[in-house]
């Protein structure tokens, strides 16, 4: 574990479906307590409903987002929270121009994740085999879409 003064600046910024996620806290940070990030994104973007082997919550710190948490829909607003246990299908769209929230997950894995992500994509949607394949080999269930 160390600490971390983290200005608005740090943290390296990966490219997810269409979002990008600073890193502020991997598990080797906290000690394996948990990991931390910052997304931003742009109207409409967003991963597909999945389910992961860590839990996660969100804090909306700016703009709307239309989170899905199993049969559950909300417009997120600012200073909306929201936590997803493990294994839960969810998934989320932004809803305005510009949206910006904290991402906290349990344990570690979400960074090695959003790591390989953006190796392997560079941020792109259009191979969604991959992505699912980068899902998958990182404990991630993707559902057929309805």
């Amino acid at each position: 574990m160390r600490p971390i003064l983290a200005t608005s600046e740090y943290g390296p910024k990966l490219r997810i479906v269409g979002d990008t996620i600073r890193v502020l806290a991997t598990s080797e940070d906290t000690g394996g307590a948990f990991e931390a990030f910052e997304t931003t994104g742009p109207l409409h973007s967003g991963p597909p409903p999945h389910a992961h082997p860590w839990s996660e919550s969100y804090f909306i710190a700016e703009g709307e987002v239309d989170v899905i948490v199993g049969e559950e829909t909300m417009r997120a607003k600012p200073g909306a929270f929201i936590n997803i246990p493990a294994g839960t299908i969810h998934g989320y769209r932004i809803a305005t121009p510009f949206a910006r929230f904290t991402v906290i997950t349990t344990r570690h894995g979400a960074s090695e994740f959003f790591y390989d992500l953006d190796r392997e994509t560079a941020g792109s949607v259009a191979d969604m085999a991959k992505i699912v394949a980068v899902a998958t080999r990182h404990g991630l269930t993707v559902p057929p879409p309805r």
